[in-house]
């Protein structure tokens, strides 16, 4: 099975790299999606943007430690005035992925899931010569291969 099969095509939600982040992290929470690719004027693939990029602003510079169990109290989620004048002006170019997995149209299903599932991401963009065509993501193809199973199934009863 090929990617083609079951990649979302319509309505694909891209972002600018001039874009603020507060409007990405609008999109991304509207459409419950976890990540938003990101092209150029020519739509050429250039980045990707993901909830935890931006979740990543919030977090106290002590949180990436290795082992931090000793600490009981994470604190508040507080905003000075500096905070939202910093965070109003970010944009996607900023804090965005450039090194992005892709895959083309023709990838195999367990081939695309496999690099879901190597590089820790749940959607990977879907390319034809660099420009930006459809999205894959882990839930389209569990969901195709339901569909398959649930077909097969079905042959045998």
């Amino acid at each position: 099975m090929k990617i083609k099969k079951c990649m979302a095509i319509k309505n694909i939600i891209t972002a600018k790299e001039t874009m603020g982040i507060k409007e990405v992290a609008s999109l991304l929470v509207k459409n419950r999606i976890s990540s938003i690719p990101v092209i150029d004027d020519q739509g050429s693939l250039i980045g990707i943007i993901s909830i935890s990029d931006i979740v990543k602003i919030f977090l106290p510079d002590f949180v990436p430690l290795v082992d931090i169990d000793f600490i009981k109290d994470y604190g508040t989620l507080d905003f000075s005035m500096e905070d939202v004048k910093k965070l109003a002006t970010m944009t996607v170019s900023g804090i965005m992925t450039r090194k992005v997995y892709t895959v083309d149209e023709e990838c195999s299903l367990v081939r695309a899931l496999s690099m879901i599932n190597k590089h820790n991401v749940k959607a990977l963009p879907v390319v034809r010569n660099g420009k930006l065509i459809g999205i894959v993501s882990n839930v389209d193809i569990c969901r195709r291969f339901l569909e398959v199973w649930e077909d097969k199934n079905k042959g045998e009863n």
